[in-house]
Formats: structure tokens, sequence, C-alpha cells
């Protein structure tokens, strides 16, 4: 990433650790496109549980949009897109599942073995596909190469081809 002309911000949000209905604390970590700056933003909570294997995890998320593996949600909107005929362009569950496995060799223990396991284990979306979707095997990857920006704005996302 470093020979790159994306611009990457690391972010510290302290409110963004919640708590759940049971009264866990957890951290909402998340790699998003702040398109007010054109920067690739990693936001990570100050919480207690916030360390390197999370970092680790997004970090990915961020290589993943440098390589054009992944689309990620804009920062205006808390990094949601929006799911059309079953996809979120190039977002899906082995994305999460190999961003899973790069925070588990920086400490996290997730054992996670595949991409399903990160909707029965971690609670994900079951209308996430599973994929995996990027820029060259999408669908539509032809289409989308001609008018980029119209899928990023149908989808809220931003991508690189």
């Amino acid at each position: 990433m470093a020979g790159s002309n994306q611009v990457y911000d690391v972010v510290k949000d302290f409110g963004a650790t919640q708590t759940d209905a049971m009264g866990n604390k957890y951290t909402a970590n998340q790699a998003t496109y702040n398109s007010k700056n054109n920067r690739l933003q990693l936001t990570l909570s100050t919480g207690s549980n916030s360390s390197l294997d999370l970092f680790a995890h997004e970090l990915k998320h961020m290589y993943q949009f440098e390589i054009g593996e992944i689309s990620l949600g804009l920062t205006e909107s808390g990094g949601n897109a929006n799911l059309i005929k079953g996809n979120l362009l190039f977002y899906d569950l082995t994305d999460e599942f190999e961003a899973y496995k790069r925070g588990d060799l920086f400490g996290a223990n997730e054992q996670i073995m595949s991409a399903s396991e990160v909707i029965t284990k971690k609670g994900y979306d079951d209308r996430i596909p599973i994929g995996p979707f990027n820029a060259v095997n999408h669908p539509e990857a032809a289409k989308i190469r001609l008018n980029p920006q119209s899928y990023a704005d149908k989808y809220n996302v931003a991508f690189r081809l």
C-alpha cells in the first residue's frame, strides 16, 4: 500500500465502544471510504478490547480495497452499503473470513474456518453473499468498468478497479 496513490487514515473514535443487550462491551471498528476527503478511513474504537488483532482485521480490508477485492461503504453513511439483488457489489463474507484470519495472526482466537462460519459464529447478516465477488469476477464486471461511478452511487460504496 506504500506505493499507492490512495491516502489512508487511521482515526480513533472515542464513542465507538458500544454495549449489547446483555451489557457486554464491544468495539465498532470499521474500514470505510470518506468521500469528504477522498481517503480510506480505518476507524478504531478506544474501548478496552480494541487491540492489535482488530487493527489487523480492518487493515486487511484496506488492503482488499487497494487490490479491488472489496467495496467499502461511505464513512458518511456509517459504512452501510445498499444491498441490491442479493449483493453488496464487491463486499462478501469471504472478505470477512480473510480479515478474521488476519486478526488471528495477531492474537485473536476467532477459530472461523470458512466464510459461512462468519454468519454462524459472528452473527453477520445471512443476506450477505458468501462470494468471493470482486472487480474481475463480478457478474456485471464489464458494465461496472464502463461506468464505475454509477455503480458506486447505486450501492453507496467506493471501490477500485
